[in-house]
């Protein structure tokens, strides 16, 4: 009983498994300079840290998408 979140642990690592193919094709398409950038950052940084930023920009696209042209976005990126 319950939903399958109660039982799910954080998970801080990622691959490119984890990671919607559509979301590459959408995001070279509508964003190619942010492409640009998550492809150089997974070139050298690694695939983790390629299909961290493409989570994090389908989200964050979506989120100014929304957002009132008069609106503001603030993140908080905790150190580990």
């Amino acid at each position: 009983m319950g939903s399958e979140a109660a039982g799910a642990a954080f998970k801080d690592t990622w691959t490119l498994s984890d990671v919607d193919e559509a979301w590459h094709g959408e995001i070279a398409d509508k964003e190619p300079a942010l492409y640009a950038i998550i492809d150089a950052a997974g070139l050298s940084h690694g695939k983790s840290m390629k299909s961290y930023l493409i989570m994090m920009a389908v989200r964050l696209l979506e989120m100014r998408r929304l957002l009132k042209p008069t609106g503001s976005m603030y993140l908080h990126k905790q150190q580990v």
